[in-house]
């Protein structure tokens, strides 16, 4: 607004929150309205940069909270821009550079009219709704109201339907619907429609999107409806600007921000609101005469908070003053920040009230549904039970009692019983019928899930219509729109697979060892929510069950001891280094449930072997009670198949089963008997000891020999070698741990990037000093303990120091546990227990840790300390030098770095990692298969870590790219990146990256690559490396990349 009776040009704080801005000094001044009486409070001054058309003013604005207009420009800008106001032709002239610009001016912004048009030409496919970019003679605003051309509608045969517009940078975003069986073509500029002030009436109507609609040309107006809009409170328009912060697309930003200012007041808490629903909540007491109860005492400062509480709910109108029979005690809890949680003790009441059995839906239920879908958006309902309606005439028996009065609920309060199946019915029926594809809802936790982006903005907007209509609100800080991993039920869910929430793992790892029943059963309740992710849970949690399982008259007979102990640290283990995730099923695929049964428990892994390797669906397993205990083995396995088919018929009955079972005599009759009487014909039983080795043998259920210091396999091991043909998994990213003996060589020769098949099994024919010709050719062997077991047993040095542990001969430095032989070595304060590796392994285990890509031909310090905290033999560095100095590979492509000894200038080394990074692009080399030349490579100063990406070229886009993408987003900004001078580092490009996240950009010495040491010796090695793998047209060098950098990077 102009105003030239106003001395200076004001803008309110809402307004100027839309804008960029430098910082606002405090300013304690006034101004004084035109009335003489009307004060307005500044708040500070700043400088904005005003444009019109193409010309820039800069003034000074006084900012002030709220005003009758958001802008107005005063005489002061009218004065220094030498302004004219022609009132004859409503235009405002100023002074420029090349003359007076002229800017039209309205009187009125209600009768503003601005048109529309299209920036590109437009190709609409045939009967699909389109977005479209459109611009628009106005350079932002918040919410306009759109108006289609029925002459443009017409003409082109298209619909388009009145709508509110947000408008950024003269450009906006609309829908356009094809009803046609071909594609529809809008030329660049045509003129759509225009766009006006939003009034507080707007007519709406949907675009038509069903196959029915008649493809002639001539046009149909559609079905209009009247909604009231009411302008959005800055509060919400940050609230809808938060939740789509994470959206990077600008067009899909915009499609939801447009979605959710349709709905504005469901996220708006400035007013509390009860929901309008047909169902309101019942208390059915029957013919039970009212209960009183007392209030309990409180002191003073209790009774100054308790009064706090309800002056704050009468003032929402959740409560209201009651001269009820019926009253309930008040029980306050402190909350963690100070503040008290208000609860009615309503014990009595519930006593006489009668169940309501609606049901409520279970987790495993909730979490089923959710695989294969791309996008979610989490809804939380605000104090969801606070905006149900209660009954008016048992609204009575919800009062509650304090020494101060008596008052009772006009909303569902709670601890009352039955609230949940009300709050569940209730949602139920709004969103429950014909939306089981795409929403969910447990109590006042709402999830709304697709497959694709258009098909979710459908969904929301549905769901947001059905809530906002039903007067509901949300609770914005613990919503989520459109994202493609959510936080759900304690679980974290994406398209692919499930895993546990981290915050709660967390929690459980912060629980000290209990030392009373209800900790106890406190750890217990909490690690046993997520035992689907666990394998063999029962036998593990079975010392937690024998000490929590008692009655109330032996409950002071708890005792903790080691045993439960070590369950306790044996969780926080698995915890801590298990991949804990489930995969969702491939509905193409037939299941496979592997059964096993012990004298303490019994077990199954559901899984499926796919064409992209093996998906672990579920970890299934419970302790026996006492009379299950008493089953014969045969008995036990068919109890396993019929607990396991019942407990998981909700994955296996929509898909064939193939059931794997431990082979013992008779197991298979007595489980096909099972079957049959209980299952689909589908199912078919395998016994088959080879395809289950591992859980018979590595993964044992019951067996009790097993010790906390003893390898275990990982989930890895269990995942590979249950593959029925023993083939590899290629590209595969293993997770090895030192003290995985079974896992950690095995994953080492399981994850090639060639494209040859590895065999079945390979015995290694080479001597221990001579190493393999074909280090290319990643061949599968086989480190399980069961292997390790039988080759000591041929091995003459192994079994006279067994026989002699046996004959009670006194062995400090060996340990013979599970019929396998232990190496005891004292290493920094601790005692490592090392396999003693049979002379026939070592040629293998060789082949593994050098010869791999995984192990990357390192030198011999690598593959030693690689290889000395797990496996021991007598001269075992001996071997190993004598291995790696007759390999062929190493010999050829090595080269000496020795140098004459000098004077030193050390580097002062960072003081934490990732705070200095070195950066170098290495090439060109041979264009790869896939158009890889070069390789950029980030090596962090401190730790030494290689970050490495091959790309076809090496321009300054693409090391900004890789940089953002690859290192900055993932693992956050450094302090310092160090470079050479490059046109690809040297340039605009990085350096506005590297102020943008606030890092120091230093460039090295011109032809001194020293100062970037520690990334050039990187390129020399990884060189070297590359060679050694690559076939002879050097095409294929970027295929073993990844692999070299994983091998480098492991031996740290």
């Amino acid at each position: 607004m102009i105003d030239t009776g106003a001395t200076h040009s004001f803008i309110t704080q809402g307004a100027l929150s839309t804008l960029y801005h430098s910082a606002i000094p405090p300013c304690d001044r006034t101004a004084q309205l035109g009335d003489g009486q009307t004060m307005l409070k500044i708040v500070g001054e700043v400088q904005l940069l005003l444009q019109f058309d193409q010309v820039f003013t800069r003034l000074n604005v006084l900012v002030v909270k709220t005003m009758n207009t958001d802008f107005i420009l005063g005489s002061d800008w009218c004065t220094s821009n030498a302004a004219r106001i022609d009132y004859e032709k409503n235009q405002v002239s100023i002074r420029s550079y090349n003359g007076r610009i002229f800017i039209p001016y309205h009187k009125c912004i209600d009768s503003l009219t601005l048109d529309v048009k299209s920036i590109n030409v437009i190709h609409i496919p045939p009967r699909e709704s389109y977005t479209v970019q459109a611009k628009v003679e106005i350079s932002s605003a918040d919410t306009v109201f759109f108006s289609p051309i029925d002459a443009t509608q017409s003409n082109k045969s298209i619909l388009m339907s009145p709508s509110l517009l947000h408008i950024n940078n003269y450009t906006t975003y609309l829908e356009i619907y094809n009803p046609h069986n071909y594609t529809c073509t809008l030329p660049m500029n045509t003129l759509l429609g225009h766009v006006t002030h939003t009034p507080y009436h707007v007519h709406s109507c949907l675009l038509f999107d069903t196959p029915s609609r008649s493809s002639s040309l001539s046009y149909q107006h559609p079905i209009i409806n009247t909604i009231e809009i009411e302008p959005a409170s800055s509060t919400t328009s940050k609230t809808i600007d938060k939740l789509l912060a994470h959206i990077q697309t600008v067009q899909d930003q915009q499609q939801l921000r447009f979605i959710l200012q349709q709905h504005k007041k469901f996220f708006d808490l400035s007013n509390v609101t009860q929901a309008n629903t047909h169902i309101q909540h019942t208390i059915n007491t029957g013919d039970s005469l009212p209960i009183s109860s007392r209030p309990y005492p409180r002191t003073v400062e209790q009774r100054r908070e308790l009064q706090d509480e309800i002056q704050k709910m009468l003032q929402t109108n959740q409560i209201r003053p009651s001269n009820s029979p019926w009253s309930s005690p008040v029980i306050i809890h402190k909350k963690k920040d100070g503040g008290i949680r208000f609860l009615v003790d309503y014990r009595k009441l519930n006593s006489v009230t009668k169940k309501d059995s609606f049901p409520q839906p279970t987790t495993e239920e909730l979490l089923h549904r959710l695989g294969g879908h791309c996008f979610y958006t989490k809804l939380d309902l605000k104090s969801g039970y606070f905006q149900l309606p209660i009954h008016e005439t048992d609204k009575e028996k919800t009062a509650f009692i304090t020494q101060d009065g008596l008052w009772e609920f006009n909303v569902l309060p709670l601890g009352i019983m039955n609230g949940p199946p009300t709050f569940q019915r209730t949602m139920h029926n709004l969103l429950g019928h014909g939306r089981w594809d795409y929403v969910m809802v447990y109590l006042d936790d709402i999830l709304i899930f697709s497959r694709s982006f258009n098909e979710h903005k459908k969904h929301l907007n549905e769901i947001l219509s059905i809530l906002a209509k039903a007067n509901f609100q949300v609770n914005p800080d613990k919503c989520s729109i459109a994202v493609q991993e959510i936080d759900f039920l304690s679980h974290t869910i994406n398209e692919q697979f499930i895993k546990p929430n981290g915050n709660k793992i967390t929690a459980i790892l912060d629980l000290p060892a209990p030392t009373t029943l209800k900790e106890a059963n406190e750890f217990l309740g909490k690690i046993n929510w997520y035992r689907k992710f666990i394998p063999d849970f029962a036998r593990i949690a079975a010392p937690l069950h024998k000490v929590t399982n008692k009655t109330k008259r032996h409950r002071h007979e708890f005792k903790w001891g080691p045993d439960q102990q070590h369950s306790f640290d044996e969780f926080k283990r698995i915890l801590t280094t298990y991949p804990l995730f489930l995969e969702y099923p491939d509905l193409s695929t037939p299941f496979i449930l592997t059964t096993d049964a012990s004298d303490i428990g019994i077990g199954g892994i559901l899984r499926q072997d796919t064409p992209n390797g093996t998906k672990i669906n579920y970890f299934k397993s419970r302790v026996l009670d006492d009379t299950e205990r008493k089953y014969d083995t045969i008995e036990k396995e068919a109890l396993t198949i019929f607990w396991c088919i019942s407990e998981l018929r909700s994955y296996i009955d929509i898909l064939p089963q193939i059931i794997t079972v431990k082979h013992c005599k008779g197991a298979h009759n007595t489980a096909a008997d099972y079957i049959s009487r209980h299952f689909p014909p589908s199912t078919s039983i395998n016994v088959n000891p080879s395809t289950i080795n591992v859980t018979h043998d590595d993964w044992p259920i019951g067996d009790s020999s097993w010790s906390e210091e003893e390898p275990r396999p990982q989930r890895e091991q269990f995942m590979q070698s249950s593959i029925l043909n023993n083939t590899c998994i290629r590209n595969a990213v293993i997770n090895t741990e030192i003290n995985a003996v079974t896992a950690r060589a095995q994953a080492k020769l399981q994850a090639q990037p060639s494209s040859s098949t590895a065999n079945t099994s390979s015995t290694s024919t080479t001597s221990q000093s001579t190493c393999s010709s074909s280090p290319t050719t990643n061949q599968l062997h086989d480190f399980s303990l069961s292997r390790i077991r039988s080759e000591q047993a041929h091995g003459a040095t192994i079994q006279q120091i067994i026989q002699q542990i046996r004959n009670n001969r006194r062995y400090e430095s060996f340990i013979l546990q599970a019929g396998i032989l232990y190496k005891l070595v004292g290493r920094d304060n601790t005692t490592l227990k090392l396999v003693y590796a049979p002379s026939k392994l070592i040629p293998e285990l060789m082949a593994a840790y050098h010869d791999h890509s995984l192990s990357g031909h390192f030198g011999i310090g690598r593959t030693w300390s690689t290889l000395r905290d797990t496996y021991y033999w007598p001269r075992m560095k001996d071997t190993i030098i004598s291995y790696i100095k007759s390999c062929s590979k190493c010999s050829q492509f090595n080269v000496d770095r020795h140098k004459p000894p000098g004077f030193l200038q050390p580097i002062q080394p960072p003081n934490d990692v990732f705070q200095i990074l070195g950066m170098d692009w290495w090439g060109p080399t041979t264009t790869s298969r896939s158009g890889n030349r070069y390789v950029l490579v980030v090596t962090d100063r401190l730790s030494g870590y290689v970050f490495a990406k091959a790309s076809p070229t090496n321009t300054a886009q693409d090391t900004a790219r890789i940089l953002m993408e690859e290192i900055i987003l993932v693992h956050g900004s450094p302090d310092i990146i160090i470079t050479d001078q490059g046109t690809h580092f040297k340039n605009e490009l990085l350096q506005a990256i590297s102020n943008l996240v606030g890092c120091q950009h230093i460039f090295s010495t011109p032809y001194h690559p020293q100062t970037n040491g520690q990334t050039e010796r990187w390129n020399a090695t990884f060189v070297t490396q590359i060679a050694k793998y690559c076939n002879t047209d050097q095409n294929n060098w970027d295929t073993f990349l990844p692999s070299i950098v994983y091998a480098y990077n492991h031996a740290l």
